[in-house]
């Protein structure tokens, strides 16, 4: 899985040992847009199971996935 450069992004997080990270980022939230190969997708679609890592920071910030559609389709 790796994270894909959209439209509406407007910055780039950087993290040690990770991949470049193009965000949508507000004062509510910051949106990030993967792309899955192949292979994953099978086994995305047999194993029913998908892992989240998040870098360790000063706090934990609440996440979630959102596989159904984009989140801009419904912003003003």
């Amino acid at each position: 899985m790796k994270p894909i450069e959209f439209a509406e992004s407007n910055r780039i997080l950087v993290a040690e040992n990770m991949s470049d990270l193009p965000v949508y980022s507000s004062d509510e939230m910051c949106i990030s847009k993967w792309q899955l190969t192949f292979f994953e997708r099978v086994s995305l679609l047999f194993r029913g199971t998908l892992w989240l890592l998040v870098k360790s920071g000063p706090t934990q910030p609440p996440v979630a996935f959102d596989m159904t559609a984009s989140p801009f389709e419904d912003m003003p």
